[in-house]
């Protein structure tokens, strides 16, 4: 089992996100309430193994660019590329430029729709294309099928401290790629309102080998990744 440790710095509380489109259904949740994304909030993670530090992260928030209103910033370098929508919040393309590949999504695959209700599950399939930066050349395409579901309100104890109806929704994706390889990742996520994740837990398979499993705690603001 790898372990994480996420570090992060976040602003004041955000406002409500999603009211332009109105409420939602008498009896569901409004998911964006739970999930705001604000510019400048970064994230730095450590992920373990055997008690050492195998791998380090961080994670950044990035403003509206390339036509995106949301952007997060992986190591630097990888992007995923967010828009809020009636429909829910959209991942519609990423970009890698260690590699120089991008991917895109069609339709734009929704991570999480804008109303849900506690214990019905959405399922949505969105065509991802793997592309060459240079030349636009196809070099992977493959269905991505994903599962989620808003399970039920818990409090969170951690160290940044106790948050109270923490809502935990669960993502299940799979996909077949180039040459037959399965791939699935189950994600987790207690998310409080106003705030966003406060924990979220990760496993990843490719051919029915664990290849990811871990664990993040929001921690109080200020500490750093020493």
């Amino acid at each position: 089992m790898r372990g994480i440790i996420l570090l992060a710095v976040m602003a004041a509380v955000a406002p409500v996100y999603g009211a332009e489109y109105g409420k939602c259904q008498k009896g569901a949740i409004n998911v964006y309430e739970y999930w705001p994304w604000k510019p400048g909030a970064v994230w730095e993670a450590r992920e373990m193994g055997g008690g050492l530090i195998r791998k380090s992260h961080s994670v950044k928030s990035l403003g509206p660019a390339d036509g995106a209103p949301i952007r997060v910033q992986w190591d630097g370098n990888f992007l995923d590329y967010y828009r809020e929508t009636k429909a829910g919040l959209e991942r519609y393309k990423d970009f890698d430029p260690r590699n120089g590949t991008y991917g895109e999504y069609s339709p734009p695959a929704v991570q999480y729709p804008r109303c849900a209700r506690l214990g019905e599950s959405y399922k949505r399939v969105s065509r991802r294309t793997d592309l060459s930066a240079r030349d636009n050349a196809p070099l992977d395409s493959y269905d991505e099928e994903m599962t989620y579901t808003a399970l039920q309100f818990e409090d969170v104890t951690i160290g940044a401290g106790t948050f109270k109806k923490c809502l935990m929704q669960v993502r299940d994706y799979k996909d077949v790629r180039r040459g037959g390889a399965e791939h699935r990742k189950i994600a987790i996520s207690w998310n409080a309102p106003g705030v966003g994740m406060v924990r979220g837990c990760l496993v990843e398979f490719s051919e029915g080998k664990e290849i990811h499993n871990f664990c993040a705690d929001l921690l109080p603001a200020g500490v750093k990744n020493d």
